[in-house]
């Protein structure tokens, strides 16, 4: 596996751990692990996978999705092809 940039990492850090943490209220350790520790996040990381074309509230929604039902995969951005 080929990992994307860190600079491109810490950007999206930047701004999707303070969507996490206004919505739901986590500290921003705790937010910063809860995406960090995500099947997305993993994603994220790898760079022939290209998830890091999608926009922070793309990411997030994915993020969200798998947070709420366990599954990335219910992302409308995710399954935008399928509806």
């Amino acid at each position: 596996m080929i990992k994307t940039d860190s600079r491109i990492l810490d950007g999206f850090n930047q701004d999707i751990v303070p969507m996490i943490m206004t919505k739901y209220g986590f500290s921003e350790v705790d937010a910063l692990r809860e995406f960090v520790q995500s099947k997305t996040y993993q994603l994220l990381l790898d760079a022939e996978m290209q998830v890091w074309h999608f926009s922070a509230v793309a990411i997030f929604d994915m993020w969200e999705n798998e947070h709420v039902t366990g599954d990335f995969t219910n992302s409308l951005y995710v399954r935008g092809a399928e509806l």
